[in-house]
């Protein structure tokens, strides 16, 4: 009978490690779920191929469907283009220069693109220039800004002899590049042909869609700029903008002495260029505020 003892610890020590175990199940359940929550919101839309596609077929929307992807494994994809509306609409009718398999990821070099500099050549309207222009680091918009949204171009300026006065130059002027790339890094992307960069909180150069008379303009009102650097200000996607030429246009109001400003010095460069040496917006140092007085 002394011999059932052991028996009885053996069903004590089954029923700890029972326990035991339910407590390990719990906690990793428990640690999946905050993960899981985590990151909601935190995915990646992409586009999916559904059949195999030889090089020199035209992508059509059977061909396609969106997946969205937890936003943790977008480091894995290279060049993927992403698949808000504004890039599924691009991409519908483009001839792909690469074979590509079922339930491959489409990316940029299936198109022919690049991601980058080529791609923004591309997307230039027609008949349309890109402007660039630097701005104050400092006051740039950070993740704000999207390559393919609309920014409002601001300048410090003497107008009317009454010390610098902030000007509305343009408004609602598409952006092409951002510090001279169509993309903010080269993965993955959210409302724009391009991409966005977390790292990437501010830059000094940005270039825009505009006529070839509008360069022409911005280029001289660019010369009278009391600090040498255009303001920018990001717009809400909701607002309307042209989508057709011709586009973007120098502010322009009737009776408004700003505006009368800037039609006067739209027209010939600033005079004190000469002795500045290439500064102010050119060479990063200040201009002399002189101009016409209204």
């Amino acid at each position: 009978m002394a011999e059932e003892a052991p028996v009885v610890q053996n069903k004590w020590l089954l029923i700890v490690a029972g326990l035991l175990a339910l407590v390990v199940v719990v906690i990793y359940n428990v640690h999946v779920d905050m993960v899981r929550n985590s990151l909601k919101g935190q995915t990646i839309t992409l586009l999916q191929v559904n059949r195999e596609m030889r090089a020199g077929e035209k992508v059509k929307a059977a061909d396609l469907q969106k997946v969205d992807i937890p936003k943790l494994y977008s480091g894995n994809l290279e060049n993927v283009v992403p698949g808000d509306a504004k890039n599924y609409n691009w991409v519908l009718g483009q001839t792909l220069t690469q074979d590509i398999t079922k339930n491959q990821y489409l990316t940029w070099a299936h198109l022919g693109e690049s991601g980058g500099s080529a791609g923004a050549a591309n997307k230039i309207t027609p008949g349309m220039e890109s402007f660039t222009f630097q701005i104050n680091p400092g006051d740039s918009p950070g993740q704000l800004l999207r390559v393919g949204g609309h920014i409002n171009i601001y300048g410090l300026f003497s107008v009317s002899g009454k010390g610098p006065q902030t000007c509305l130059v343009m408004e609602g002027a598409t952006v092409l590049t951002i510090e001279g790339r169509a993309s903010r890094d080269k993965s993955f992307g959210s409302d724009s042909r391009t991409t966005s960069d977390d790292s990437l909180s501010s830059f000094r150069t940005i270039s825009i869609e505009v006529s070839p008379d509008v360069a022409r303009k911005l280029s001289n009102i660019q010369t009278y700029l009391i600090d040498g650097k255009f303001r920018i200000a990001v717009r809400s996607p909701q607002d309307n903008f042209p989508a057709t030429p011709p586009g973007p246009i120098i502010y322009n109001k009737e009776s408004d002495p700003v505006s009368a400003y800037l039609k006067s010095i739209s027209a010939t460069a600033n005079p004190a260029m000469r002795s500045t040496g290439g500064g102010g917006c050119f060479g990063g140092g200040a201009l002399s505020t002189g101009g016409p007085e209204y």
